[in-house]
C-alpha cells in the first residue's frame, strides 16, 4: 500500500512540474490611478527564441557569374595529331622506290607556343608557332620522315566565360613549309619520281607549302582569379588550303611525276601557361553577394 501511495505522489509531482514548465510567463500590471488596485491585470509575456545563427556562422552567397572582361595569356602546348596526305603514299610504292610494302605514317605529334588577347569579354585573338612531326615510315629499302613548321593564328569567341573558365570555338589560318626526307638503306639506288635517283646510303630533302585552315574548340582554366598559372586543352581539325609541288632542296628544282602535298588531319593538345585578367562587375542585382539569414 505504501508503494502505491509513493508512486501516485511521484506521478502528481511530475505532472505539476510539466504544467508549470508549459505555462507561459505572466506579468502583473497595476493601474496606478486605481487606489484600491482593482485594475490589476495579468499579461502573458511571450518569449521569442532567437533562431538565427551566430554572427560568425552567417553565410555569404558568392558571385556566380564573374566574367573576365580583358586580359592576356600565353602558353606552350604538346599533343597528338593524325594526318592524311592524299595520294602522296603512291609516290613511294613503286618497286624502284621503297616498294609496295610502304605505308605512310599518319600518327604524329603537335608542339608549339601561342599568345592570346581577350577583348570585350568574348573575343580571343591568338598568334603563334606550330610544329607537326609525323612518325617515320619505310621498308628495308629506306624510309621517309615528314615535318611541318607553321606560323599563324586564329580568332575565337567565348561561349562560356564564367568563374575563371573559358570555352571558345575558333577558326584560323597557318602558313608554313613541309619538309620531306627520303633516306636510302638499300644497296641499289631508289627513285623519287621519274628522274630523281638517290644513291646507296644517301638521302634527299624536299620542301612543299604547308598552309592549312583550322577549326577548333579551346578551353582554359585560370587557377588564380587575377592572374597566374593557366591550364587547358584544344581539339581541332585542319586541312590544306591548296596542294603544293615538291621542291628538291639540293638543286632547288621542282620534282616531276610525284603526288603533290595535301594535308588534312585532327589534333588534341594540352596547354600550360599563364596570364593576367580584369573582371567586370556583376551583371545584375541578382548576382551581387547576398547574406543568407
Amino acid at each position: 500500500m505504501t508503494k502505491i501511495v509513493a508512486i501516485l505522489c511521484l506521478i502528481v509531482f511530475t505532472f505539476c512540474n510539466f504544467s508549470l514548465a508549459q505555462k507561459p510567463k505572466t506579468k502583473t500590471v497595476i493601474n496606478k490611478k486605481d487606489p484600491k488596485n482593482k485594475g490589476k491585470k495579468e499579461v502573458v509575456i511571450e518569449e521569442k527564441k532567437d533562431t538565427s545563427p551566430p554572427e560568425k556562422f552567417k553565410l555569404i552567397k558568392l558571385v556566380k557569374n564573374t566574367k573576365v572582361a580583358y586580359g592576356g595569356f600565353a602558353d606552350v602546348y604538346a599533343g597528338w595529331t593524325f594526318g592524311m596526305f592524299g595520294d602522296l603514299e603512291k609516290s613511294f610504292t613503286p618497286e624502284k622506290s621503297l616498294g609496295e610494302d610502304y605505308e605512310i605514317s599518319s600518327l604524329g605529334s603537335s608542339k608549339g607556343a601561342n599568345a592570346h588577347v581577350l577583348l570585350f569579354k568574348s573575343i580571343i585573338l591568338t598568334g603563334g608557332a606550330n610544329y607537326l612531326s609525323y612518325n617515320a615510315a619505310g621498308t628495308k629499302k629506306g624510309q621517309t620522315t615528314l615535318n611541318v613548321n607553321q606560323i599563324g593564328g586564329n580568332i575565337g569567341y567565348a561561349i562560356i566565360n564564367k568563374n575563371q573558365w573559358l570555352l571558345y570555338p575558333y577558326v584560323g589560318f597557318w602558313a608554313g613549309k613541309a619538309k620531306l626526307r627520303l633516306s636510302n638503306f638499300n644497296n641499289d639506288s631508289i627513285s623519287f619520281g621519274d628522274k630523281l635517283w638517290i644513291q646507296r646510303s644517301d638521302f634527299r630533302e624536299f620542301e612543299a607549302t604547308g598552309n592549312v585552315i583550322e577549326l577548333g574548340l579551346g578551353g582554359r582554366y585560370l587557377k588564380s582569379k587575377k592572374g597566374g598559372i593557366m591550364v587547358g586543352a584544344e581539339l581541332g581539325f585542319y586541312m590544306n588550303s591548296g596542294k603544293s609541288d615538291w621542291t628538291n632542296l639540293k638543286t632547288n628544282t621542282t620534282v616531276s611525276s610525284v603526288e603533290k602535298l595535301g594535308i588534312t588531319g585532327v589534333y588534341l593538345r594540352f596547354t600550360l601557361g599563364g596570364g593576367f585578367f580584369t573582371y567586370n562587375a556583376p551583371d545584375s542585382d541578382k548576382d551581387k553577394p547576398k547574406e543568407i539569414k
